[in-house]
């Protein structure tokens, strides 16, 4: 007998061994209480710019919002093993206003509210690539946080199905500090490819744990 057949019988009937025709496990097979919960749905998930509070220019980055988080990844790629670059609490953050559509920017303002945790009373802005994918990610962080009860689980349960979200409600908004300025003038600039130059792995979309 062939030593390499040798070695593969050895393996195989050796308990000691895990035998070679094992599949390796994946991450994305385990099943655990609340996965498919209404709870742990991914309601959305893209490339958003966020701008900087120093710098005035805008980051690219894969952003995921579950029913009570938006979080902000490097990549798309690995989004269970990989920690977020930072979890915004729905809870603490309220809903500021959006840009118009033919503005020179599509982007969206989240606040975080004075009685919220280390975030509080901060501005976030994020620009998406176009107004419609702002419109989109605007109005589904606006059924998180202004639906209750069972107008919310009704919500979360189609987006269990279905991620849509590209209704055209309209609404009058209130000037909030969404003034346009110089940082504008810079084209949206992310996509799949240039984040991935940045974090060289493949971009592929994953699923929020549960109770993030």
């Amino acid at each position: 007998m062939p030593k390499d057949e040798e070695w593969s019988a050895f393996v195989t009937n050796d308990p000691h061994f895990v035998a070679p025709d094992v599949p390796l496990r994946r991450i994305e097979d385990i099943t655990y209480p609340g996965r498919d919960h209404p709870s742990a749905t991914e309601i959305r998930a893209g490339m958003l710019e966020r701008k900087s509070k120093y710098l005035k220019s805008y980051s690219p980055g894969w952003y995921v919002l579950s029913p009570t988080h938006l979080h902000e990844f490097k990549s798309a790629d690995k989004i269970y093993t990989q920690p977020p670059v930072m979890s915004l609490s729905l809870a603490e953050q309220k809903l500021g206003t959006h840009s118009e559509a033919g503005s020179s920017s599509s982007k969206f303002m989240l606040k975080g509210r004075q009685s919220g945790g280390m975030h509080k009373g901060h501005s976030w802005v994020f620009r998406a690539e176009s107004h419609e994918t702002m419109l989109a990610w605007y109005q589904d962080i606006q059924a998180l946080t202004e639906k209750t009860g069972e107008e919310r689980v009704a919500f979360l349960r189609r987006h269990a199905r279905s991620v849509s979200g590209n209704s055209d409600r309209r609404r009058s908004f209130s000037s909030d500090g969404l003034e346009e300025d110089e940082a504008d003038q810079v084209p949206y600039s992310a996509d799949a490819a240039s984040l991935s130059e940045q974090n060289p792995i493949e971009a592929r979309p994953q699923r929020p744990q549960p109770g993030e």
